[in-house]
């Protein structure tokens, strides 16, 4: 292990889990973070590095870590994201 870098976190999927994923990354009118992250969990499901996948994401490998530990925390839940704190947004999305 390098140093300043966390253990890789191993995602293993259900068959259900991974319809489900793949089903997200080919939709084209999802929100784009839903699928780069859906795309991101896929290919550590088949065991790429968090290198590799940030390369071909196009998002830090730090971000990819911690997406990683989010879907261990929360599965499916993780793809979706979470309602921010602040102020409400004032244009609808």
């Amino acid at each position: 292990m390098r140093r300043g870098y966390p253990p890789k976190l191993a995602v293993v999927l259900t068959p259900e889990e991974r319809a489900s994923l793949e089903e997200v990354a080919r939709q084209w009118r999802a929100p784009h973070l839903e699928v780069l992250r859906a795309k991101a969990l896929l290919m550590a499901a088949d065991g790429a590095r968090n290198v590799d996948i940030a390369e071909a994401v196009g998002i830090g490998a730090r971000t990819i870590t911690i997406w990683r530990g989010e879907f261990l925390e929360r599965r499916l839940d993780s793809i979706h994201a979470r309602p921010r704190s602040g102020r409400k947004r004032r244009f609808p999305p």
